[in-house]
């Protein structure tokens, strides 16, 4: 596909898992990149992202943390925020086969009965479902602000490690932005 563009790549995330086919009619590029990378999210639960670096096309496990890298509070940060909410929340989630029968769930039950029902279904051509399902359940999503002196290595989806006591934030994120 890179060559029909005359693209060149980069590194591309290998994701170890099989895609036998998926067909596509007059859709872009990137959709097509990315459809196949989701299909990968639902086995092995990992996010991708598609980037140019310089001009050569890369996709990129979402999170790789930058080595020798550290935001710390009073050295980087300049301010920060964190806030917390249930809009995507999903903790229960149906499993159908092929034949559109219901065939399993997975839910997380401390949830349901902290926070009321979230549900999805997700839909299997083989197997149990179950490891495609517990994909599916996210908990609440915890967003923080830093602003920060810059570094030319961060950027969009990599990951980094932050050690900030006036908001909490300690440990692994990604930049999103």
């Amino acid at each position: 596909m890179a060559r029909d563009l005359k693209l060149s790549t980069g590194s591309l995330a290998r994701t170890n898992v099989p895609i036998s086919k998926m067909f596509f009619s007059e859709r872009p590029y990137y959709e097509i990149i990315m459809a196949a990378y989701t299909k990968a999210h639902k086995k092995n639960g990992k996010q991708y992202i598609a980037q140019m670096n310089g001009e050569k096309l890369e996709v990129i496990e979402k999170g790789k943390i930058i080595s020798d890298f550290q935001l710390v509070q009073g050295e980087y940060v300049m301010n920060s925020s964190v806030s917390e909410n249930l809009d995507s929340m999903v903790n229960r989630v149906y499993i159908y086969n092929s034949d559109n029968k219901k065939i399993g769930s997975v839910s997380n039950a401390d949830w349901v009965k902290k926070y009321g029902v979230f549900q999805n279904t997700v839909s299997v051509d083989s197997g149990s479902g179950t490891a495609e399902a517990k994909n599916e359940l996210s908990g609440i999503d915890k967003s923080a602000s830093l602003n920060a002196i810059g570094d030319i290595r961060c950027t969009s989806g990599l990951g980094i490690v932050i050690k900030d006591s006036r908001t909490g934030l300690k440990g692994k994120f990604w930049i999103e932005n």
